[in-house]
């Protein structure tokens, strides 16, 4: 993991669960996937989206007969000049959107993290 040069740390916490800091730049319009884990892609509208892949029928039933838990947090920092239009998220920033991330706390593969927006200026 750490070879991906968008990987700033990995630790692991044990019982199989690890606290990834990944950091990302790409060019406007450039797709980016972050470990399978979470696509972010830009329309020609210039709305961004992030969202977690979609995990099939077939390969939700091989992580449960395996006993594999989704279960975890994905903290997501925008830039401040980022217009949200929508989100799933569990948490948001608080003190009128200026301190904290939006996060999700993830409990199944059923929850798929979701956020739209768009840069403004």
């Amino acid at each position: 993991m750490t070879r991906n040069p968008d990987v700033r740390s990995v630790s692991y916490k044990g019982n199989g669960r690890y606290d990834l800091t990944l950091e990302a730049k790409r060019s406007k319009g450039q797709a980016l996937d972050l470990l399978g884990i979470v696509n972010v892609k830009t329309g020609k509208d210039g709305i961004v989206t992030i969202s977690s892949p979609e995990i099939n029928e077939k390969s939700k039933k091989e992580l449960s007969q395996l006993g594999i838990k989704i279960d975890g947090t994905l903290d997501v920092t925008i830039p401040k000049n980022a217009e949200v239009i929508s989100h799933n998220a569990t948490g948001t920033p608080t003190f009128f959107g200026l301190v904290g991330t939006y996060s999700w706390k993830i409990g199944s593969v059923e929850q798929r993290p979701m956020m739209k927006f768009r840069l403004i200026g």
